[in-house]
């Protein structure tokens, strides 16, 4: 059997595409599913900003969350021993281990980001205990990736 490796950019590439993929499809339809239900037409302001920002922020927490397990599994992977038809060194599988921790750090940025907006609203809204509870989730997603619970 031959195979063929893909340079090292190019496959770190694609995954960056097909996750961005992912996150902007299950977007679409978590906000095509809140526009189809006629009480969140009925609804507006800054309370529904609030919780939009909040279920964005999930969605990316775990999006971080999948890419910091595939990382670990990559980072194992190299430290196992290689089958005869595998082309690719340890240090390949290792920058590839490292990619994925590089995206699940970025995701995780980015979820805080959208508890912070999150909490900003809620603030604006008035509802400070839900406020409080988005700040909570924020603090700790960067550095554990422990941050949502509900």
């Amino acid at each position: 059997m031959i195979t063929a490796e893909l340079p090292r950019g190019v496959a770190g590439l694609y995954v960056r595409m097909f996750t961005n993929k992912i996150i902007a499809l299950s977007l679409a339809i978590f906000l095509a599913s809140a526009l189809a239900h006629g009480h969140a037409a009925e609804k507006s302001g800054v309370g529904d900003a609030a919780e939009t920002w909040d279920e964005i922020a999930y969605f990316r927490w775990q999006a971080a969350h999948g890419h910091d397990l595939q990382g670990d599994a990559r980072k194992t992977a190299a430290f196992t021993q290689k089958a005869p038809y595998d082309t690719a060194t340890p240090g390949d599988k290792l920058d590839r281990a490292g990619d994925e921790k590089y995206l699940a750090s970025q995701d995780y940025q980015t979820a805080t980001k959208h508890w912070e907006k999150a909490a900003n609203n809620f603030k604006s809204a008035g509802d400070l205990d839900k406020a409080r509870k988005a700040m909570e989730k924020c603090r700790p997603s960067i550095a554990s990736g422990q941050a949502y619970s509900s």
